[in-house]
């Protein structure tokens, strides 16, 4: 089976179920922690079915414990981070008055749903495309996916903000996850459940959506400039052995 059959699989199922998803959900956004979380995670499900014999030999291989135990502890570093510069941004940009929102519910709900959302992501359609199109490329093309797949569920996300989160987040993640899909998938989980419960109950739409996604912009630029300085300093430490 060819690897561009499973991405296949995956894309045809997550908008199929996403598309089926609404008539359930019709009211969900997709900035915050809801039921449409779970398409991901079934669409992860059909791609393992229908490849399921092929699928082990196309994912990468495990990282050491340690490294995914560093990747994991600096993906909730960055979530936090990116969910503080958001909360200091939004207080430029005051929500509309609505009635108080018990958080604990979607607090409890978000965890589970940000696994949910990651297997589909990072744990499956990064690592199947990634060694064909390399982590930046890898990370973009799933962004770009990620981004059509939200407006296709959210009537009220707008083009712009939308699509500079989705590809934001998905290079922030997409470079820290690393190693097997489960490794990929437990750092993702981690990081997204850290964002998805620091903004819990909050109001992400019009300009407060585009402050989420320019603070998504800054956390993951600055990440990248670390992973590239720790590159050079690796590289520097072996030429010099």
């Amino acid at each position: 089976m060819s690897p561009w059959w499973a991405v296949a699989a995956y894309v045809v199922a997550a908008f199929s179920a996403g598309g089926a998803m609404r008539a359930f959900v019709p009211d969900a956004t997709v900035l915050q922690a809801s039921l449409v979380w779970l398409v991901p995670a079934f669409a992860a499900g059909v791609t393992w079915l229908v490849g399921r014999r092929t699928l082990a030999i196309m994912l990468p291989a495990p990282v050491p414990r340690r490294q995914l135990v560093a990747h994991t502890i600096l993906g909730a570093v960055a979530a936090a981070a990116l969910a503080a510069l958001t909360w200091i941004g939004w207080l430029l940009v005051p929500a509309p008055s609505s009635a108080p929102v018990d958080v604990l519910p979607l607090w409890l709900a978000a965890i589970p749903l940000a696994f949910a959302l990651e297997l589909g992501w990072r744990g499956t359609l990064q690592p199947l495309v990634e060694p064909r199109l390399g982590r930046m490329g890898a990370s973009l093309g799933v962004g770009l996916v990620w981004a059509a797949w939200r407006l296709e569920l959210d009537d009220g996300a707008t083009i712009v903000a939308t699509l500079v989160l989705s590809l934001a987040l998905s290079v922030l993640l997409g470079y820290l996850g690393t190693g097997a899909w489960w490794q990929r998938w437990i750092t993702a989980g981690v990081a997204q459940a850290v964002l998805s419960v620091a903004i819990a109950g909050a109001d992400v739409t019009g300009p407060r959506a585009l402050v989420l996604a320019g603070a998504s912009v800054v956390v993951a630029v600055v990440w990248l400039l670390m992973f590239r300085s720790a590159q050079r300093r690796r590289a520097t430490r072996a030429a010099g052995a």
